[in-house]
């Protein structure tokens, strides 16, 4: 993920026996991984398919992308 540049995630080390400042920090750990997965980011791509590309910006949230009638990529206002 580093063209996201986004800081990598670094698991803890576990304890030999549950510990719950272990846990505490899995949690935190988990919940950052996630919250990275979710969030769309940047995003740089050598090829791009998109299939199913509305025809209409009608409805569209402002930003998405549909396809006019003359064929040309356009985004919803």
């Amino acid at each position: 993920m580093a063209s996201r540049n986004i800081p990598s995630i670094t698991f803890p080390v576990p304890p030999k026996v549950y510990d719950q400042r272990y846990m505490a920090e899995m949690t935190r750990v988990f919940a950052q991984y996630l919250q990275q997965l979710q969030n769309p980011g940047e995003g740089r791509n050598t090829n791009i398919v998109l299939t199913d590309v509305p025809t209409s910006a009608a409805g569209l949230k402002s930003g998405t992308i549909y396809v006019d009638g003359s064929g040309f990529l356009k985004l919803a206002p």
